[in-house]
């Protein structure tokens, strides 16, 4: 008991309770004032989320870019379609249109590519011809978690040679 009653009246210096309470909260907040790793920390707590932004960022621009490149290449056989109709001296067949597609854009994988091409009646001026190519497309970055998407463009263009 005699322990305890020293504790609360004093410390063995002489001091009074009140200076040791007040020695204690300037030592508290001393440590509250001190930043050191502040700048550690809060990168720690940042950079998650940051790197999450800019993945996806650059899988949207990948989606972007295979979509363009899809679209260029199926408007391309479209406009190739149009000028060598029946009466051209080299007239465009469904199969030459679909190796034109695939191999039209150095972005795409040729062999991913797939094409379907529909002449209504037939390949001779006043007719239509519909190009339709698909893409597969899937995320590189599996932190991401997107889904696989089958991406699509028509061209549906009038045969004018």
């Amino acid at each position: 008991m005699a322990a305890f009653a020293v504790a609360v009246h004093g410390d063995s210096d002489g001091q009074r309770p009140h200076r040791v309470i007040m020695r204690a909260v300037k030592l508290l907040c001393g440590l509250a004032r001190k930043r050191d790793g502040t700048a550690a920390i809060e990168f720690g707590l940042l950079i998650p989320a940051f790197l999450m932004v800019t993945l996806g960022i650059i899988e949207l621009g990948r989606f972007a870019m295979t979509q363009q490149a899809l679209s260029d290449s199926v408007y391309a056989g479209g406009r190739y379609a149009v000028v060598h109709g029946s009466k051209s001296a080299t007239p465009a067949t469904a199969a030459s249109l679909q190796s034109l597609v695939q191999n039209n854009s150095t972005v795409l994988t040729p062999a991913q590519v797939s094409v379907t091409v529909t002449f209504s009646p037939n390949n001779s001026p006043g007719s239509t011809v519909s190009i339709v190519g698909t893409y597969p497309w899937a995320s590189v970055v599996p932190l991401l978690k997107l889904p696989s998407v089958t991406i699509t463009a028509t061209s549906i263009s009038t045969i004018l040679n």
